[in-house]
């Protein structure tokens, strides 16, 4: 606004240039974006005035206009950049908080912060797969156990179930390991797969159960793939494992579900050795 109160649209408008071209139009538009109205001032005007001659002294020329005009175009445009740079760099900012507080939300299973999170931003789950975490906040969740929280992220964002870490596994190799059989049976509801996914290492999640005797997870493994149970981990049947590991109850389970599956049963390991050779070896008494 000038001393006497007028705005730059009052500026624009007052000292038309004809024909109008798109530049005017395009500072127009500038202008009212930016907030700039027509002042309220009635008082005095902004209209021509005429010399003895009868040319008007007061309108500038078209060239001089267009110079003028295209100097406070450039300087808007820089201001609407800086401002749009701003915001851009705060969105930045605010993002990154937010996803360090979806991590930290994990880690402690806190149902009311994540929920928050979600509410505010949306996107927050799609944009996990683009940080630089060696993990997604649903293997850090199943990790500390937390069955609720991990149900929430499942149910919002379902691909994280299929999502690896940086050790190639998987949320279902996680949960089968640390014998969290509730989330097992969630993570299968959602991606069933997951049981025939081998880790960097060449282990499925029924390896992992195995290895560690998590007898109800075995179950529920083998039940959603039947398959899996004939997966062999560098020449090691799963009961192989069972007997590696001392794991004798597993150990039965799994002849309970072979159902006579004599080969699987009889199957040897690289060294030529059956459970029953192996479990000899191992000095377990109870085989079959």
């Amino acid at each position: 606004m000038n001393k006497i109160g007028h705005t730059a649209l009052d500026v624009l408008e007052a000292y038309n240039v004809y024909p109008r071209d798109v530049k005017w139009f395009e500072i127009q538009n500038i202008l009212k974006e930016a907030g700039v109205r027509r002042s309220t001032n009635r008082n005095s005007s902004l209209s021509p005035t005429l010399s003895g001659n009868g040319v008007d002294e007061a309108k500038p020329s078209q060239s001089r206009f267009r110079g003028w005009w295209e100097c406070i175009r450039s300087s808007l445009v820089k201001h609407l950049r800086h401002e749009e740079n701003w915001i851009q760099e705060t969105r930045g900012t605010l993002m990154e908080a937010n996803m360090a507080a979806l991590y930290e939300a994990s880690r402690n299973g806190c149902i009311s912060t994540l929920t928050t999170l979600i509410q505010s931003d949306a996107r927050i789950l799609d944009r996990v797969s683009l940080t630089s975490f060696s993990e997604t906040p649903l293997h850090l969740s199943i990790s500390h156990g937390h069955l609720e929280f991990s149900k929430i992220l499942v149910s919002k964002k379902p691909k994280l179930a299929k999502a690896v870490d940086s050790l190639g596994q998987t949320p279902l190799h996680l949960a089968s390991a640390e014998g969290h059989t509730e989330i097992v049976q969630a993570l299968l509801q959602t991606n069933i797969n997951a049981c025939l996914a081998r880790d960097q290492d060449g282990r499925i999640p029924l390896h992992l159960a195995a290895m560690r005797g998590r007898i109800g997870i075995i179950e529920k493994l083998i039940k959603a793939r039947q398959e899996s149970i004939l997966m062999n981990l560098e020449g090691d049947s799963v009961l192989h494992l069972c007997i590696r590991y001392n794991h004798l109850n597993a150990q039965k389970l799994l002849v309970e579900l072979a159902n006579g599956n004599e080969s699987f049963l009889s199957s040897k390991d690289l060294d030529g050795n059956s459970i029953l050779h192996l479990a000899v070896m191992l000095k377990q008494k109870q085989v079959r």
